[in-house]
């Protein structure tokens, strides 16, 4: 199915946010500071807000539920 100019933008960062995730574990495993992520809380808690990340790049484009 093909999508629509609005939709594509939306199934860019999906890929992105997904890839990063790894990334975000292993700097709270190591304990890796980053821009903002100086705690051990904040590197526990910013790999759980990824999902609502992908599902608000679906829904903010509006990608039909068939190709979710």
């Amino acid at each position: 199915m093909r999508r629509s100019a609005g939709e594509r933008p939306g199934t860019s960062p999906r890929p992105i946010f997904v890839a990063v995730f790894p990334g975000n574990i292993s700097q709270y495993v190591h304990r890796r500071d980053g821009v903002g992520l100086d705690t051990d809380g904040t590197r526990c808690v910013r790999p759980l807000f990824q999902p609502l990340l992908v599902a608000w790049a679906l829904w903010s484009t509006g990608v039909p539920k068939n190709e979710r």
